[in-house]
């Protein structure tokens, strides 16, 4: 889940947020094309995206770095938008049922008519996961539609206050992140390899939340509870030992479910304490910070480059100018917009 804040929440947000139900999902949904609107460049638009350095959704409009404006297809709210090889997937919707699209400036196609419980995009851009109700199915983007590979039940259920159970969270490396949810909350978290036949739930409640997989495998980054006050600290997790840690490291703070792990993995953003700070995970020493009251989502641009979004501004931190951070106005000031993700963890 990209450029993507630490899997646990995850589920609350591009993979998504306090869903309600929508059934299981059990036949694939049919593509469908919608024609794109390319409309004339504003020299706003350009210098907001140029200044950000991002390509933008702002109302019902992408506006690419650099490019023409594009028409957004469907209707409501565009909770998520990551850019791919071949195009953007925007996902689109209302709060309990949403549609995930591959948009590009020759068109549009409906990629899954509807998402009820979340959906994750892999770091190579083609790789796709979402969830319908308690069907989980992984596939690959080609041809402006989903080739399903495979498809498993996950244990529980989806109610009027949202679902309880098991609950797709996003792609780390080959593995998908599976999270207990109970409430608002998770208890636990667990690992699939779709490669391996159908899902057995096996959650470690030591696992807070899993942050994405190193470029170097083997292990993946997360936080797990340690001590009798079972604070969160970070931790190498084994995904073929139920994800046993080790290098357990309590000097980066880390909030169960607030981090974000840069595309490269070389950096982790948190934010504890009105303070958004990046981390060099090799030396464990703050690469940057700035103040933040928690509005909005950081985005990672790039191995080096976040988007703080404020109240009334974004911060742009480059880390290699830290000292430096850039401050730049809203795109679209008290209207819906969104800086589309880069892929990766």
């Amino acid at each position: 889940m990209g450029g993507l804040r630490i899997l646990a929440v995850a589920a609350a947000l591009v993979a998504t947020a306090g869903l309600t139900a929508c059934g299981g999902g059990h036949a694939r949904p049919a593509p469908s094309t919608a024609p794109t609107s390319v409309v004339p460049p504003r020299a706003a638009d350009n210098s907001a995206a140029g200044a950000v350095g991002a390509d933008l959704v702002v109302g019902d409009q992408l506006r690419p770095l650099g490019g023409s404006p594009v028409g957004l297809p469907g209707s409501g709210t565009v909770y998520s938008a990551h850019k791919l090889p071949d195009g953007w997937l925007v996902e689109r919707g209302d709060k309990g049922m949403r549609k995930l699209w591959l948009v590009t400036t020759t068109g549009s196609k409906l990629l899954v008519d509807f998402v009820d419980n979340g959906y994750s995009i892999g770091a190579d851009g083609r790789h796709l996961a979402y969830q319908q109700g308690n069907w989980l199915t992984v596939g690959v983007i080609g041809s402006g539609k989903v080739i399903v590979q495979s498809r498993t039940q996950l244990p529980g259920k989806d109610g009027s206050q949202g679902r309880s159970g098991a609950v797709l969270t996003g792609w780390a490396g080959e593995f998908l992140v599976i999270g207990n949810r109970v409430g608002v909350d998770y208890e636990g978290f667990d690992v699939w390899d779709p490669s391996r036949g159908g899902y057995s739930p096996t959650f470690n409640k030591d696992v807070y939340g899993i942050f994405g997989a190193p470029p170097a495998g083997g292990s993946l980054l997360g936080a797990v509870a340690v001590g009798a006050d079972r604070h969160p600290c970070l931790a190498s997790l084994d995904p073929s030992a139920g994800l046993r840690a080790s290098n357990v490291n309590c000097g980066v703070p880390v909030h169960p479910s607030y981090g974000w792990l840069s595309p490269d993995a070389r950096h982790l953003a948190a934010w504890m304490r009105d303070t958004f700070t990046v981390y060099e995970l090799a030396s464990g020493t703050v690469a940057a910070s700035v103040p933040y009251q928690g509005v909005g989502v950081p985005t990672w641009i790039d191995g080096s480059t976040v988007v703080v979004p404020q109240k009334d501004k974004l911060i742009r931190l480059d880390l290699g100018d830290p000292k430096h951070p850039q401050e730049l106005p809203l795109p679209d000031p008290g209207g819906q917009w969104l800086v589309v993700a880069r892929i990766g963890n």
